[in-house]
């Protein structure tokens, strides 16, 4: 948000950061930035990572450690390796019913935020 004196009070949301103009001033950029990463070097005992990107929906309600137990689960890791049968979309799914089960336990069942995940798996062939 802008310190306390800006002439325009203005904050921003994490999932509404891109080219905002009232917040340029202040630091925040449009320009991508962007990296590169080896994947072979990330790959530890398991030939599978998995990246979890979700709205202010999904991370109100889950703990970070929680979603890697959730997406590597053994069943969720049998799911993607049938791509036939839409694996990761089956794990999405169930990612996101989990979510609104949270959702509700956690603020009641009209006083959530909107949730938006993608699940992308990664998985190494050797």
């Amino acid at each position: 948000s802008t310190p306390f004196e800006a002439r325009y009070q203005d904050a921003l949301a994490s999932t509404r950061s891109i080219g905002d103009f009232n917040l340029n001033h202040f630091g925040l950029s449009e320009k991508p930035e962007i990296q590169s990463v080896d994947l072979n070097a990330v790959f530890g005992e398991s030939n599978t990572l998995c990246f979890v990107m979700g709205s202010d929906g999904v991370w109100d309600n889950w703990l970070y450690e929680h979603v890697q137990k959730f997406v590597m689960f053994p069943n969720c890791l049998e799911a993607i390796r049938e791509p036939e049968k839409n694996g990761a979309e089956r794990v999405l799914k169930s990612f996101m019913v989990r979510n609104q089960m949270f959702a509700e336990k956690n603020f009641g069942k009209y006083n959530y935020d909107d949730s938006t995940g993608i699940i992308m798996y990664v998985t190494l062939n050797k």
